[in-house]
């Protein structure tokens, strides 16, 4: 019952598609590609809304080569398992995907926005992946793209042969996770640190740049909306293999225990206001010499102090004809921007 009302849905949506001036939905994504010995393509496409299928109809690939558009498939046939694998044969002309490194996306001719960034692998221009070997594929899981040695075409991709671990310590020292949080995101699978701080987690086989993290407890569900911030970490993984790299927690985000949403600042300085013409500072992240800065900005906006920082505390010396005045001192870590704190010059 629940198929042949979708089928009716679908007829009668695919009919009034062109008095319809929204986009149509993009409910599909590139969900693995392989390549085989001669270097020719097969792509996997993934639809995932069974109520919100829109045939294959006016779908195109695109790469930094060219474009081209599926044929039309025999859209039942799809629409019953969710899937469709595609070969150059399947289009209406011929589209060439570089096996050392491309970039492909998805679209729908008038349709909205794709679900899924382009996959970029290999030597383009801020690949995430490295090209697949003959046997592997590149698949998505998760909503991140991961080398996968062993490859599953037409049916739902797991995370088997396709994770590596990754280890280390979890440091929260301002206590914004509950006791019992579990953590997982950019690629790292759901991960429950032990009560030291220590993690081992699975983790898909791309080059991860990790940010912020999701958390939930024993007592909610995993959710968008709630993530704590952490320290970039920049890893590289590859399937059964490990890496180490340490979580730095300093913000959340949608705390689940309100007693957590405040924190003291990461930023601490010393006397403030401050009467003389240097102040101390203490940071309670990690400080890598020439990536770490602290500059302070008149009310403004215009910079009038700049300086390196080589430790997580020291002295910061005050341009001694700085006026009397409330000024914002900004820590950057990487070029991010992580703390800003009120600074009162009372000469």
């Amino acid at each position: 019952m629940k198929k042949a009302l979708a089928a009716v849905l679908f007829l009668l949506i695919s009919n009034v598609i062109p008095a319809n001036p929204l986009p149509v939905p993009i409910d599909f994504v590139l969900s693995e590609l392989t390549f085989d010995a001669e270097g020719n393509w097969i792509i996997e496409i993934r639809f995932r809304n069974e109520w919100n299928f829109w045939g294959t109809n006016g779908i195109y690939i695109t790469t930094t080569t060219g474009m081209a558009d599926l044929k039309q498939l025999t859209d039942e046939a799809i629409w019953q398992t969710g899937f469709v694998t595609i070969t150059k044969d399947s289009l209406q002309s011929d589209l060439f995907i570089n096996p050392a490194g491309d970039s492909i996306s998805l679209l729908r001719i008038g349709g909205s926005e794709p679900l899924i960034p382009a996959l970029v692998f290999g030597n383009a221009a801020t690949a995430t992946v490295r090209s697949p070997l003959v046997g592997e594929s590149i698949a998505l899981y998760d909503d991140v793209y991961s080398i996968d040695g062993s490859p599953s075409l037409g049916v739902e991709n797991d995370s088997s042969g396709m994770c590596g671990t990754i280890t280390g310590m979890v440091y929260d020292p301002h206590q914004l996770l509950p006791d019992d949080v579990w953590l997982a995101g950019c690629g790292l699978l759901d991960f429950k640190p032990a009560t030291d701080g220590s993690y081992s987690a699975r983790i898909t086989s791309s080059k991860h740049t990790v940010d912020q993290l999701y958390y939930f407890s024993t007592r909610t569900e995993k959710s968008s909306g709630y993530y704590v911030k952490v320290v970039t970490l920049s890893v590289t993984t590859e399937p059964d293999t490990v890496v180490s790299g340490d979580l730095h927690v300093y913000d959340i985000v949608a705390a689940l225990d309100p007693v957590n949403e405040q924190r003291e600042s990461i930023l601490q300085l010393s006397p403030n206001p401050v009467k003389g013409s240097a102040i101390t500072y203490e940071i309670a992240l990690p400080i890598l010499s020439s990536k770490a800065h602290l500059d302070i900005f008149s009310l403004n906006g215009q910079r009038v102090g700049h300086t390196v920082l080589s430790d997580r505390k020291g002295t910061l010396q005050l341009h001694q004809e700085l006026p009397n005045g409330t000024y914002t001192v900004s820590l950057y870590v990487n070029n991010k921007n992580y703390e800003n704190v009120k600074l009162i010059v009372a000469h």
